[in-house]
């Protein structure tokens, strides 16, 4: 991962940016929901049953898919926290090295 430059606030946006794509996806599939939904009574017998079970299946993947997304902005703000604490032990390790006002090489 040559080259890759990140700090603990592009994380936090990029986090952010996870969580607002989710909510945009969720208001999206919510009114496709409500869309294929007042359809309903149009179907009659065995489409009726096929169609119910369509929509469960498309309740369950939109559920997954949002779960999924907040797994990564948490993740990501997660991982955002240890790269600043690495950041600050690092840091913390470089001043004591030079406040010892000795470099043994």
């Amino acid at each position: 991962m040559a080259g890759v430059v990140t700090d603990v606030a592009q994380m936090q946006a990029a986090a952010g940016h996870v969580e607002d794509v989710n909510a945009q996806l969720q208001a999206t599939i919510n009114g496709l929901k409500d869309r294929c939904e007042a359809s309903r009574e149009s179907w009659e017998g065995s489409a009726q049953a096929a169609f119910a079970q369509l929509m469960v299946r498309y309740g369950d993947a939109s559920r997954r898919l949002q779960q999924a997304l907040d797994e990564t902005a948490t993740k990501i703000r997660e991982n955002g926290k240890g790269y600043d604490a690495a950041e600050q032990a690092n840091m913390e390790a470089i001043h004591a090295a030079g406040a010892s006002g000795s470099l043994d090489l």
